[in-house]
């Protein structure tokens, strides 16, 4: 007799195929971005201050790339310059051409200003001092005059020192007191500068008076333009 086949232990197995899902790998930190040029060594600034006076008409710079060269001419202070000096171009750092950009560089010639300051500073004007006003007759400054001494001063014909100061007077002259003169009534309201008026009558002159000298004739043979002849006697313009 034949025996009994056994029925299978355990889950039927699925025909169905197993899938994984695809892992996505997690981006391993940021896309970096370029980094900004440095800023001027001390070494490119010591030395763009040496060349700075050397004549460059071709404008000659140093840098990496015809660009970096014309950028940093136009905007960098330190900017190295690289001109011919007796037939050989100076040189630049390491890692950097000699290159002429010509008309495409406006050398940058100062530091860029500072912010303006909120409070700025402001000078007030200044008003000049008041000239010396006239005076009244009356006023005893009207009789001190200038004289190398008290009997010239009493002449009155020097320089009118109203504030009684030697300081006043020219060269070696002194300001004196005088019983004579009186600068307001000779109308001297300040410094005279010429002497005053004498009294003397002014001289008659003497003599006949001298009648000027005869001019050359500068037409002795009577020549005149006209549009037709005309007789000598003819007296016309």
């Amino acid at each position: 007799t034949a025996s009994p086949q056994r029925e299978p232990t355990g889950s039927p197995q699925s025909s169905s195929p197993t899938t994984t899902s695809p892992s996505s790998s997690e981006p391993t930190g940021s896309p970096s971005s370029p980094r900004p040029s440095a800023g001027p060594t001390a070494e490119r600034m010591m030395l763009a201050e040496e060349r700075r006076g050397i004549d460059n008409p071709a404008m000659h710079y140093c840098g990496t790339s015809w660009e970096d060269v014309k950028d940093s001419c136009n905007n960098d202070l330190y900017a190295l310059p690289c001109p011919s000096v007796n037939g050989a171009m100076l040189p630049c750092l390491p890692g950097q051409h000699c290159m002429a950009v010509g008309l495409q560089c406006t050398p940058v010639t100062h530091e860029p200003s500072l912010s303006p300051s909120s409070h700025p500073t402001t000078v007030s004007p200044t008003t000049a001092e008041p000239s010396s006003g006239p005076i009244s007759a009356t006023d005893d400054g009207n009789a001190y005059y200038c004289g190398i001494d008290a009997q010239d001063a009493e002449t009155c014909g020097g320089t009118w020192c109203r504030y009684e100061s030697d300081d006043e007077c020219p060269g070696d002259e002194r300001c004196f007191a005088t019983t004579n003169c009186n600068a307001t009534a000779m109308n001297f309201t300040s410094h005279p500068t010429t002497s005053p008026p004498s009294d003397s009558p002014v001289a008659a002159p003497t003599g006949a008076p001298s009648s000027p000298s005869p001019t050359e004739d500068e037409n002795p043979g009577e020549y005149y333009c006209s549009d037709s002849w005309r007789d000598g006697s003819y007296e016309g313009e």
